[in-house]
């Protein structure tokens, strides 16, 4: 990976190449490997080098293009690369001692920005063109690599994460408090800075700079609506193990052995499972880590449905390969608040979940003592792998097709424990006021309003009203869109970068691979919904690579289940990081800290399991401290 930086400057008598430095070095944490920049006149670039795949013995960025003069930074992973090389008609041999960002820059030389539609892989690049005298700007379409920038009449400037721009004077550290409360309420913030005066390049996006002041962002990333129509169930099947097995081999680039998480579900354990298959006939290994709960841990044993230790269901996949090592992570002995201040520094914005967190710590700080160099994940399958498909009961009701909705409906209650009220809520919740939506899930017993899910102040509240985009909390009437919607509202480059920099660990997602989520969104939701069985496309495809207590398994898994017990013996930081929170302008004019207080003084004594307990606690109150924190410590500097 690379750590990417540059400039260009209107006014001011500081050289270009001195400031561009100050910004590399505020990076180097992302790329220690090596260190370098080309400048000319009022403009910089540079990177930072983290050396992770073959051909990075070969990066000498900045490169300039001998044909066209254009001055490209990249921080790129090209999962195309031969197909690439042949619409360029470059050798074989020629290919074999070219980074990847050679690649992209003979690639921008041949299309221009339309370059973006033949790259497949995760990406973030600035080019300098002087021919037009622009910047160009591009990021992958679903965020894996991180870029910022800012822009103002006498400076633009861009860096992969937020302190390489808060290393120039123009750029103060100061929070966005309207960004945060978004945060807060679950307004999807992926195209939003948590930085004021910066802003982040939305993914599958190019911005072309014309002057400092002047950006226009172009969206390039458009797949297709239109179902694919294959002649049977089995074509479809065939096209998803092609697809999944080559995503997996360009995620293996570079590596013998690799980390990857492993789960009870489809996707980790998709990932994990075909990365072991394609890595056995060179003698690697996978090592395969599952978060579980602490040993005689018993608080979940009677919630039925689910699944509350992955640890057996995750061994009995790693069981069916030889070259898998399996190993369960414990991590109820870990505050959520131990890190608090580490997971700023290394990803720059407050983190989601701060008690999953703590096991993906550990486990990256695991992987790093093994060696291993490149930790495989599934984040984006629920979109691409493992989609369930239910939106298909909206979709045969907006057609008209009730037979086939009865008979759906008549085996999904029958194979998949639905129930009438689950199903009309699927069918009808699409078409439903969002106010409506929210009214019968509180009769249902099940709070989904602003105040719900978020402790914000009563000020915040107010403007975050409305402001809801339409289908985050209700049913979408179509699959294609279910599922464009969440992948454009996903943006994982600040914690990829994060975890080079904590542990110099390399996250790859397979399901995160275009040319696989571009055939997984073209597949009509049928398939996934097949028969009355949800993710029943992943069922079918995944018969030849998981075992039946995941292909067969109708059960939830609820991840970290003992997460209450640090917190519940870690109470006293928690009333101190309430109190610092408190004490912050910027925290308190934000934060609900009188609810945090109620929280904390009406702490429960069970009943953790509860979805009311779960959600208020898990959710509200320790989204809030992560927000809060991040609020009152970039506040100070």
């Amino acid at each position: 990976m690379t750590a990417i930086a540059g400039l260009w400057q209107f006014r001011g008598n500081t050289p270009a190449s001195s400031r561009c430095g100050r910004m590399l070095a505020n990076l180097a944490s992302y790329g220690r490997d090596d260190q370098n920049q080309w400048s000319a006149r009022a403009i910089a670039l540079g990177r930072c080098l983290a050396r992770v795949l073959p051909e990075d013995a070969f990066d000498d960025q900045p490169l300039v293009s001998c044909q066209t003069g254009a001055v490209i930074v990249a921080d790129i992973r090209m999962d195309n690369r031969d197909e690439i090389a042949r619409l360029l008609q470059l050798e074989p041999r020629a290919i074999a001692s070219l980074c990847d960002s050679a690649l992209l820059l003979a690639a921008y030389d041949k299309w221009g920005t339309s370059c973006v539609d033949r790259i497949v892989g995760d990406f973030a690049f600035a080019i300098w063109d002087p021919r037009v005298q622009h910047f160009i700007l591009g990021r992958d379409p679903f965020g894996q690599r991180p870029l910022y920038y800012h822009a103002s009449p006498a400076l633009f400037a861009f860096s992969s994460m937020p302190k390489g721009l808060h290393a120039l004077a123009e750029i103060p550290f100061v929070p966005s408090c309207d960004t945060t409360a978004q945060f807060l309420a679950l307004i999807p913030v992926a195209e939003k800075s948590f930085h004021e005066h910066i802003q982040r390049l939305p993914t599958g996006h190019i911005a072309v700079v014309t002057r400092p002041g002047d950006v226009s962002l172009h969206a390039y990333w458009r797949p297709n609506p239109q179902p694919l129509r294959l002649k049977r169930p089995e074509d479809y099947i065939e096209g998803y193990r092609f697809y999944l097995d080559q995503a997996v081999h360009s995620c293996l680039r570079g590596a013998t052995n690799v980390a990857a998480q492993l789960s009870a579900g489809f996707d980790s354990s998709a990932v994990a499972a075909t990365a072991a298959r394609l890595l056995a006939p060179n003698n690697g290994r996978v090592v395969a880590f599952t978060a579980v709960p602490r040993r005689g841990y018993t608080g979940g044993a009677h919630l039925g449905k689910r699944i509350f230790d992955e640890g057996p269901v995750a061994a009995e996949t790693a069981a069916m390969y030889e070259n898998m090592d399996h190993v369960r992570v414990y991590t109820g002995a870990t505050s959520p608040f131990a890190r608090l201040d580490d997971n700023l520094a290394l990803f720059e914005q407050p983190v989601f979940n701060i008690c999953n967190q703590t096991w993906l710590n550990q486990i990256s700080s695991l992987s790093q003592s093994r060696g291993l160099k490149v930790l495989l994940n599934g984040q984006l399958g629920n979109n691409s792998i493992s989609y369930a498909g239910t939106e298909f009961f909206a979709e045969l009701f907006a057609r008209g097709r009730l037979a086939k909705w009865f008979e759906e409906a008549h085996l999904a209650m029958r194979h998949s424990h639905f129930t009438y009220r689950s199903i009309l809520a699927a069918t009808l919740g699409p078409y439903l006021p969002e106010r409506l939506w929210e009214v019968l899930s509180k009769w249902k017993g099940v709070g989904i309003g602003i105040h719900d899910r978020c402790a914000l102040t009563p000020e915040f509240l107010h403007q975050m009203k409305g402001r809801t985009p339409r289908g985050t909390f209700t049913l979408q009437a179509n699959g294609f869109l279910r599922r464009y919607q969440a992948l454009r509202s996903v943006d994982n480059g600040n914690m990829n970068a994060g975890t080079l920099a904590g542990w110099n660990l390399d996250c790859r997602d397979p399901s995160a691979d275009r040319r696989l989520v571009e055939f997984c969104l073209s597949v009509p939701t049928e398939q996934f919904f097949f028969h009355g069985i949800p993710k029943s496309l992943a069922r079918r495809a995944l018969a030849d690579r998981l075992p039946p207590a995941v292909l067969e398994s109708r059960q939830k898994a609820m991840q970290y289940i003992d997460w209450h017990e640090s917190v519940t013996a870690d109470r006293k930081n928690l009333a101190k990081e309430i109190s610092f929170i408190a004490a912050s302008p910027l925290a308190r004019s934000t934060v609900d800290v009188a609810r945090l207080r109620w929280l904390l003084d009406n702490w429960p004594s069970g009943g953790w399991e509860r979805f009311e307990t779960w959600f208020t606690y898990r959710a509200v109150l320790l989204r809030a401290i992560s927000a809060g924190h991040f609020l009152r410590q970039t506040g100070y500097q």
